[in-house]
């Protein structure tokens, strides 16, 4: 008797909710604590089959569920929802006990819809987290990743399931240099719980990319760092138009200067050319050393105007009229004279596409432009290799260069299979006097007076080389 008051207070007093069904889908019994939570009284409780208080889409699984009781298996943190008497479902977790002699069913259901709803906020959160373009991941102590988002699979190239559990540090970093910083970057953590800053990091392919990176610590509850957070924002496009930007900015400014310097050169040398000209043609026949003498000052001054000549084009940009043309007669003009005068060992391969269109500028400006890649190709292979100029017709529709604009252009490629441009020097290529050329060799302005030639006319110009592969410049002429 004892025993069985101490039930029957257990199951008035128990915070969870008891009950007693039958096999019939009916409730026999229920306590305070269930009546409390739905709001229904204990009677329109009884009265009706308990799948009427069941959300319908959690029929199918409510059934399967009574089926398997029904056969005597135990049931163990079974969910569904039940209606409220305002109308409203709460989320229970179910714990049943089938006594098929007695054909009843003792249940015990805890409400857990504050753990459903925290759950779906944590749902709704690692949606936006794959959402986002930016690049999210989670270092523990180890540095082992525990969290990777479609944002840095997107950037990185790795999926999810191949990056977790990686090192992050050998997953991001091909080489010492690159994380170079991380020990200042654990040092800024422990201090300060957070570090910000631009770090360059590689893909799965070794592409290089360069972010800016967030870390923040994670702190347990003892207020120790159990795991870091970091966000990454691929600038690598940012900093390359930043960089051509500057350029610009630098040729604008060494191009006033050289302007200048140009002017007064002309003016020092007209005069010496001048002169040596007469001081040749009056020399008498038997003063053959002063005459060769002579002539030698006369190409040195010459050279030195034609070298001025080229400042002030760049400086001052093309001013000849520029007019609709064919490309076809200029590059069989530039392949003729590279097939004459570059030696036997450059292979020379030229293709076009059938109704390649016409282009906006001038011939001239044109051949000196393709010119003067074709002769840095040459110089790139001084054991001999393959030369290629391709042209065809190429729409830009999300430009990413400077100076570049949206539209119908005429591509052409020049690539060669020399030893490439070092990265280091990528970005001086355009700049004026720049060359890695001997001394007598080059005067640097060819690629920065072909730079100046296409702005003119609207055109624009990338590069793209692989070190011991060869180098490739592609030119963009403004299509009519």
């Amino acid at each position: 008797m004892a025993h069985a008051v101490e039930n029957e207070r257990f199951f008035l007093l128990s915070v969870d909710m008891l009950c007693v069904a039958g096999l019939d889908g009916y409730f026999k019994r229920v306590n305070p604590a269930f009546v409390k939570t739905l709001g229904h009284d204990a009677e329109a409780l009884l009265a009706e089959q308990f799948l009427r208080f069941v959300h319908p889409s959690d029929w199918a699984a409510t059934r399967s569920e009574m089926r398997q009781l029904a056969t005597g298996t135990e049931t163990i943190a079974f969910e569904n929802r039940y209606r409220c008497r305002d109308g409203t479902y709460r989320w229970l977790l179910w714990t049943a006990y089938p006594d098929l002699t007695q054909q009843l069913i003792y249940a015990s259901a805890r409400d857990i819809t504050a753990r459903k709803q925290i759950e779906q906020r944590l749902q709704q959160q690692a949606a936006l987290l794959d959402i986002t373009t930016d690049a999210i991941l989670v270092r523990d102590l180890d540095n082992c990743i525990t969290y990777w988002n479609r944002g840095a699979a997107h950037l990185y190239g790795w999926q999810a399931s191949e990056a977790m559990g990686q090192s992050a540090n050998q997953l991001l970093y091909r080489s010492q240099n690159e994380f170079a910083e991380f020990d200042r970057i654990q040092q800024s953590l422990d201090r300060e719980g957070h570090w910000q800053g631009e770090l360059t990091q590689s893909t799965k392919t070794g592409q290089a990319v360069t972010v800016e990176s967030r870390w923040s610590a994670v702190l347990d509850e003892a207020g120790h760092r159990k795991s870091t957070l970091v966000v990454n924002t691929d600038i690598t496009q940012k900093k390359r138009l930043e960089a051509q930007f500057l350029q610009a900015q630098r040729l604008e400014s060494l191009g006033t200067l050289a302007s200048g310097m140009a002017h007064d050169l002309s003016n020092i040398l007209t005069p010496i050319l001048a002169s040596s000209k007469l001081l040749w043609s009056g020399l008498p026949a038997s003063y053959q050393q002063a005459r060769r003498l002579a002539r030698v000052i006369e190409a040195n001054a010459q050279r030195g105007l034609d070298l001025i000549q080229k400042v002030l084009l760049f400086t001052h940009g093309a001013e000849s009229s520029h007019i609709a043309l064919s490309l076809e007669p200029i590059l069989l003009e530039l392949a003729q004279m590279i097939r004459e005068t570059f030696p036997k060992t450059v292979k020379l391969q030229v293709h076009t596409v059938a109704g390649l269109g016409q282009v906006y500028g001038n011939s001239t400006e044109i051949y000196q432009i393709l010119l003067n890649l074709c002769v840095n190709a040459r110089d790139a292979m001084p054991a001999g290799g393959e030369l290629t100029i391709a042209a065809q017709n190429s729409t830009v529709e999300r430009p990413t260069l400077l100076n570049a604009r949206p539209g119908d252009y005429v591509l052409v490629t020049v690539s060669d299979t020399g030893s490439g441009i070092p990265p280091e020097i990528r970005p001086r290529i355009f700049e004026p006097f720049f060359t890695t050329k001997a001394a007598g060799d080059g005067t640097g302005l060819g690629l920065s007076i072909a730079l100046g030639m296409l702005k003119s006319c609207g055109g624009f110009i990338d590069m793209r080389s692989e070190a011991g592969r060869g180098t490739q410049f592609k030119v963009y002429l403004p299509a009519v």
